[in-house]
């Protein structure tokens, strides 16, 4: 019980999220620890079918299930905010559909980006006059996309309030060539709302290339 109220409580102290950061170390490591077993017993089983190696497999697995659903149901909402942060930039900035910007950003959203401060009106006007710009006749000509991807350093969850700090890469292509690269190192403050996550905050700082 004790355990259970702090992992799914929505106030905890420092101690406890000391505990926690223990306990979920001993949980990725009996996880690690499975899949090294399952895959040993696995390459076992195909040289040599022998029952009771699968019956060993079978109770190790059964034994370490309650850890692998405590695990999973604590890092689902983690994971829900990298989905979060890869389709606002997928559906915004690459497939230019403006139009769901609701669905990603509060109201009260601003966005810290190389050094501005933008506010939730400022963001949905940037985004209008990208799409705008790489829609107008003059482009249609060529094919111009924007490809996302990211690497994600960190993220944490408390209550109905989430962080996330992570790598963000876009190739811009015309035509299917590579044509600018770009760099940011971001961070954003999530809150869960009736609707799902969404972004109150992102601070943005284009990564400078390093120089011999």
């Amino acid at each position: 019980m004790w355990l259970k109220s702090i992992l799914f409580s929505k106030r905890t102290t420092e101690i406890d999220k000391y505990f926690i950061k223990i306990f979920r170390n001993y949980i990725i490591y009996f996880q690690t620890l499975i899949r090294t077993f399952e895959k040993e017993l696995e390459e076992m089983l195909v040289c040599h079918f022998d029952p009771k190696l699968k019956n060993m497999k079978n109770l190790l697995l059964l034994l370490l299930f309650p850890f692998s659903v405590l695990l999973s149901a604590q890092t689902s909402e983690e994971k829900a905010l990298e989905n979060l942060i890869e389709t606002f930039f997928n559906s915004i900035f690459s497939d230019l559909k403006t139009e769901r910007i609701p669905e990603f950003l509060t109201e009260d959203f601003v966005l810290f980006e190389d050094g501005e401060n933008w506010n939730y009106e400022k963001t949905v006007q940037v985004a209008h006059q990208l799409k705008e710009q790489f829609t107008s006749e003059e482009n249609k000509k060529n094919t111009f996309q924007r490809i996302n991807s990211f690497q994600f350093i960190h993220s944490e969850i408390d209550g109905n309030t989430g962080w996330i700090y992570y790598e963000n890469f876009a190739d811009f292509t015309m035509d299917g060539a590579s044509i600018s690269k770009m760099h940011w190192l971001e961070s954003a403050v999530c809150v869960k709302t009736a609707d799902g996550w969404k972004i109150r905050f992102l601070h943005s700082s284009p990564v400078k290339k390093k120089t011999n």
